[in-house]
């Protein structure tokens, strides 16, 4: 097992900052995709979540979001074949696990799941951890890169990580809230959305922003405009602040 050095403890000190500040405005989601960034290098992100069936229930975040969704249900049809998901399914994956700690690379070229999923996704290196998330599911947070394994220092460094992530979950609202008083039935994504949309920005900065595609952040647009009942952005931010007024 790898120990913390001073260097590692610095990257823990400025991603748990990022993640619990309080100040920062913005979805669970977003913290934590800004907070992963000094703590681990990575390529590919997702944070995906499960029913205690092992049945797929939804993604929280991916980045690159297009291209993880575009390649996500081959995952789906192989993953049992995935080195690392047994172990989710066994709930041996509480402590983060690299895949070359249980499958050589040589063996793993040779699988169905890295020349349809993770070579198109263009990784080849993971690593995930379990997630205890709310409503009895579980999330399995998943980084991958190409060419360089994770270290045992960025393994342990993620696994000190982990109960911090879970207590920010804990204390920001649930999906569908833009505060803890109002919830509109919108997914976080969307929420997240409204929120950029409120401070005035354009679907192409909204784009920059949350690391999301200007057709995706125009698709969570016409999906806000169908569940809030309205035809326009103006109107989006009119209703939730309604919302949110006659909650006070």
């Amino acid at each position: 097992m790898a120990e913390l050095r001073t260097q590692d403890f610095r990257a823990l000190n400025a991603s748990t900052l990022i993640l619990h500040d309080r100040g920062l405005h913005e979805t669970f989601t977003t913290k934590l995709q800004a907070a992963l960034a000094p703590l681990i290098a990575s390529d590919v992100t997702a944070l995906e979540c499960f029913d205690s069936r092992l049945s797929w229930t939804g993604r929280m975040f991916a980045d690159p979001e297009q291209q993880v969704a575009r390649l996500f249900h081959i995952f789906l049809q192989e993953k049992l074949s995935h080195p690392l998901f047994p172990l989710f399914a066994s709930g041996k994956l509480r402590d983060p696990v690299r895949i070359s700690d249980i499958q050589s690379l040589s063996k793993l070229r040779g699988s169905q799941i890295y020349s349809e999923f993770l070579k198109p996704l263009g990784i080849e290196r993971q690593i995930a951890v379990t997630l205890r998330l709310d409503d009895g599911l579980s999330g399995v947070l998943v980084l991958g890169r190409w060419s360089k394994d994770f270290s045992g220092s960025e393994r342990e460094r993620l696994k000190a990580f982990v109960p911090h992530i879970e207590m920010e979950r804990r204390a920001m609202p649930r999906s569908g809230q833009l505060t803890p008083k109002i919830n509109l039935g919108v997914t976080e994504r969307e929420a997240e959305v409204l929120r950029w949309l409120a401070h005035g920005k354009s679907d192409e900065q909204i784009s920059i922003i949350c690391k999301m595609s200007k057709r995706t952040v125009q698709k969570h647009c016409e999906n806000l405009y169908r569940k809030l009942g309205v035809e326009c952005r103006t109107a989006a931010v009119v209703r939730a602040l309604t919302a949110e007024m006659k909650t006070d």
